[in-house]
């Protein structure tokens, strides 16, 4: 899917347009939905990918049934960037992934997963590149 953006060339009397020039980053917030894991330290990743869309101020979130995920999207410094929150309960969150990579052709290089993890001291977020797909993962530790 390519997206336009304004060349940035000035002082010129016509627009200048670049097609498919940007890259698209998805960025992943695992959790399970529902009122009863609200608060809960499976829902950390939504917590963070809440704080984020609210940080840089993303449309609302709206519900994708197809794509089986929360979604919303901006572009931010010539980067689309697209965060979810799937519908599906955690374990089956890949389904959810692997439908909105495959519809927006979304390099896994170019795919961010926000998780909690038990072996890192609560508070503490830490990045790491996880296996030979190239995805990232921003562990977050919780109690």
């Amino acid at each position: 899917m390519g997206l336009i953006r304004e060349n940035p060339f000035t002082g010129a009397s016509t627009q200048f347009y670049t097609v498919g020039l940007n890259r698209t980053v998805l960025v992943v917030g695992l959790g399970n939905v529902g009122k009863q894991y609200d608060g809960t330290r499976h829902n950390v990743g939504f917590a963070c990918a809440d704080a984020f869309a609210d940080l840089n101020k993303f449309d609302p979130w709206m519900q994708k049934k197809d794509l089986k995920c929360f979604f919303t999207s901006q572009t931010m410094g010539g980067v689309r960037v697209i965060v979810i929150k799937p519908t599906t309960l955690m374990n089956l969150s890949g389904e959810a992934v692997q439908k909105v990579v495959s519809f927006y052709k979304i390099a896994p290089a170019n795919v961010v997963v926000l998780h909690d993890e038990l072996d890192i001291p609560f508070g503490q977020i830490r990045p790491q590149n996880a296996g030979a797909d190239g995805q990232r993962r921003f562990c977050a530790g919780s109690f």
